[in-house]
């Protein structure tokens, strides 16, 4: 079980404080907080974002695995794509996760959120099901075999949970599709044409793709982690698309072909917004529950909604961003949308570097944010202004997808546009250029967002370049990872030192990338 003794509170009168902050955030039934939000019949679980997507048909991942489909030849092999997914992608393993010890803690500390003698495994909890496994009903009875080999045949949901996090769950039911996608009149349908007329989920746009990774791994309406289960013991939220598509532990199972070299580039960027995009609506969702009439009522604010380093602190002075960092909060707010939302200001005033013409406003959300950062804030002013963020950041996507349409490639950038970024993003962290510098708003959430977002832009500038990293560049953000890293059997850096965080930053912004090496 990770330990937590890392992250200790405020002491002294930042506990006499923070005892009122709690009392001004209210208390409530802890129970909610295992309520199951509904999910849909369909087990469409990501935002439209604009395509009318055809109510799907699950048949499991076997139907993919056959030798003449996607189940022939070694993995990282075409063809091979459901032997890469099966032995190479941690998402096959997604259900078996929920058999283990951590798992068997946090079902035991869960009980005590539901105030219950009962200890509902996690691997039969809808609440964890929903994220690592495919939660459908199969629409009749699937073929499977026996632990003797035996033919069988099963109707029961688990059918598919024990196929983990499947080819279904990324790509939409197969029984609108499944005997048709490889024919010549499929394959001369658009992409849209695709999704809405045989519900075969439109994953070469990166906006529904990345929405559809950050359905689970930031959450919505339907899969919904919070505060009591992160306290029960389940690892917290620090997502960005391009860090897990390069984990060593995962290899994908295609071929980007529909963009350039500066894929990394392209899917980073549009990765911070998708990602924004969810965690926003979740936010809405969490928030209109509150004004349901039910009991118990749902916690409001749910404290996952902000950083975790509001709260916990490193008592090891080394370990302490305040006096390293300036902020607009008023004193004693906690920081809200910083671990997904922190670089939106400086992707917005590069609209047109992304292709996406007009640059795109970002008041309603500094609205949102403002609501947030109050001690209590009004769930139901919350709830209307998360629905207008939403629309604000769709128009925002939307504008990507049909860019994207008209060309994926549109516009290409070129090694020296990808620096000028990298060196943007470094100094988006601190408040100016000059040697005094201070953090600009960061602590350690937002911190790992920067590097994500540093090391995504390194690797399409060096892919783009066809040059190695040089040297000192490899060597400051292997320092930078460290710092972020949490050391074994934490969720937190315990030996944190954000003052070598700032001196990185620093250096970034200077440091020379592969392309400006001298031949």
């Amino acid at each position: 079980m990770p330990k937590f003794a890392q992250f200790i509170p405020f002491m002294g009168l930042a506990l006499y404080f923070g005892a009122l902050a709690l009392l001004s955030f209210g208390s409530s039934d802890p129970a909610m907080s295992a309520r199951e939000a509904p999910i849909s019949s369909t087990g469409i679980r990501v935002p439209k974002l604009g395509y009318a997507l055809k109510e799907p048909v699950f048949r499991g991942a076997v139907s993919c695995a056959a030798a003449s489909c996607h189940g022939g030849g070694q993995p990282g092999k075409v063809g091979s794509e459901y032997n890469t997914w099966i032995e190479k992608d941690p998402h096959s393993r997604a259900y078996g996760v929920l058999f283990n010890d951590q798992s068997k803690v946090i079902a035991r500390n869960m009980r005590l959120v539901k105030r219950t003698a009962e200890i509902v495994p996690a691997h039969k909890e809808g609440l964890c099901l929903k994220c690592h496994a495919l939660n459908v009903e199969p629409p009749d009875r699937v073929p499977v075999e026996t632990a003797t080999g035996e033919p069988s045949s099963v109707s029961s949901p688990e059918v598919f949970a024990v196929q983990g996090v499947s080819c279904e769950s990324c790509h939409g039911g197969a029984g609108n599709y499944l005997t048709t996608h490889f024919q010549p009149p499929f394959l001369s349908k658009t992409t849209r044409e695709k999704a809405e007329q045989h519900g075969l989920y439109p994953t070469k746009d990166l906006a529904f793709r990345v929405a559809l990774c950050a359905s689970c791994h930031v959450g919505n309406e339907h899969q919904d982690v919070n505060h009591d289960l992160f306290a029960a013991g389940h690892p917290p939220f620090r997502f960005e698309y391009t860090g897990y598509h390069n984990k060593p532990a995962y290899q994908p199972h295609w071929t980007e072909k529909a963009y350039g070299d500066d894929f990394e580039v392209r899917a980073w960027a549009i990765g911070q917004v998708a990602t924004a995009r969810d965690a926003v609506d979740r936010l809405r969702a969490r928030a209109e529950l509150v004004q349901r009439d039910e009991k118990p009522k749902a916690p409001w604010p749910e404290l996952a909604e902000y950083s975790c380093f509001a709260c916990h602190k490193n008592l090891n002075p080394k370990g302490s961003w305040l006096p390293l960092t300036t902020t607009n909060r008023a004193p004693g707010a906690l920081a809200w949308g910083r671990a997904t939302m922190a670089l939106l200001p400086l992707l917005a005033e590069k609209g047109e570097l992304f292709g996406f013409g007009a640059k795109p406003k970002l008041t309603e959300l500094d609205e949102l944010r403002k609501l947030m950062e109050i001690p209590r804030p009004d769930s139901e002013k919350v709830a209307k202004q998360s629905k207008t963020v939403l629309k604000e950041l769709d128009d925002w996507l939307m504008r990507w997808q049909q860019a994207a349409e008209r060309n994926p490639r549109y516009p290409p950038f070129s090694p020296e546009q990808i620096v000028r970024l990298f060196r943007e993003v470094a100094s988006h962290a601190l408040t100016s250029d000059t040697s005094d510098a201070k953090f600009n708003n960061l602590d350690g959430d937002s911190a790992v967002l920067y590097f994500d977002s540093l090391t995504a832009l390194e690797r399409g500038e060096r892919k783009c370049s066809g040059k190695p990293i040089p040297a000192d560049l490899s060597k400051n953000l292997e320092a930078f990872r460290k710092q972020i890293t949490p050391p074994p059997g934490y969720y937190g850096p315990r030996d944190q030192e954000p003052s070598e965080i700032l001196r990185i930053l620093k250096q970034l912004k200077s440091t020379p990338l592969s392309s400006e090496l001298r031949p």
